[in-house]
């Protein structure tokens, strides 16, 4: 409880989610990635917990649409599923997509055309999911093992991915293209998120790296990085 700072154990579930994301319903929905383990379905008002779907894991990431949908990027632990798409208005879950075998995509930001894209995790291309469709294409140059760790959609309709051992990679809807900034060119990043001032802050998962962010809103192509809470710069150059 953000109020009082505390916190207290709701329901039993077995160890082995990746990722959760609230319905417009008004539920938590979980993503399953440990094997055998099942959706989640948590309740907020009632705290009542249940499960349902399929229980191979292997997913990560919980992506909401424009449609109400959930979908989940698949991720291996040891698993090659498809992605997963969870229907919140019916408590389904099926599969879609393609497989990827080993480490695949974790998670994908929504662009101003209704689709997700994702960069990758694994030895794969980055990937486009449509909803609306139904489906999910593949697209640019592998990069390799944990190259990237997250994406995050900017205002500028960009999608940018968390550089874990490259440098940053932009995800242009239009096309779509693949294309590494150069920015972080050492990587050590996970995860990252949109501020209301148009900045997207990388959370470090190397020690004695600093928190990053990008001028999401600049109004040329490669912005510069700051670094820390610096306020944002009248310019696009380094704070």
């Amino acid at each position: 409880d953000p109020a009082t700072n505390t916190s207290s154990v709701i329901g039993t579930l077995p160890t082995g989610y990746g990722g959760a994301i609230l319905a417009p319903n008004g539920i938590i929905y979980a993503i399953p990635y440990a094997a055998t383990v099942p959706v989640a379905r948590l309740d907020p008002v009632t705290k009542a917990v249940s499960t349902f779907g399929p229980t191979t894991g292997g997913w990560t990431g919980a992506m909401l649409a424009p449609n109400g949908k959930i979908y989940a990027t698949p991720h291996s632990n040891g698993i090659t599923v498809p992605f997963l798409e969870i229907d919140p208005a019916t408590d389904g879950a099926v599969t879609m997509g393609p497989s990827a075998a080993g480490n695949g995509w974790f998670s994908g930001g929504l662009a101003p055309d209704g689709r997700f894209y994702g960069s990758p995790v694994g030895n794969h291309g980055s990937f486009v999911l449509d909803p609306v469709a139904g489906s999910v294409n593949i697209f640019g140059a592998a990069l390799g093992l944990n190259a990237l760790e997250g994406n995050v959609a900017a205002p500028s309709g960009m999608v940018y991915g968390t550089p874990r051992s490259v440098s940053v990679v932009e995800l242009n809807y239009s096309g779509p293209m693949q294309t590494s900034t150069g920015f972080l060119p050492g990587g050590g990043y996970t995860s990252g998120t949109l501020t209301e001032d148009g900045r997207i802050f990388m959370i470090p998962r190397i020690a004695n790296l600093p928190f990053s962010c990008r001028m999401s809103r600049c109004p040329i192509r490669n912005p510069a990085w700051c670094c820390g809470s610096h306020p944002a710069p009248r310019r696009c150059r380094p704070a």
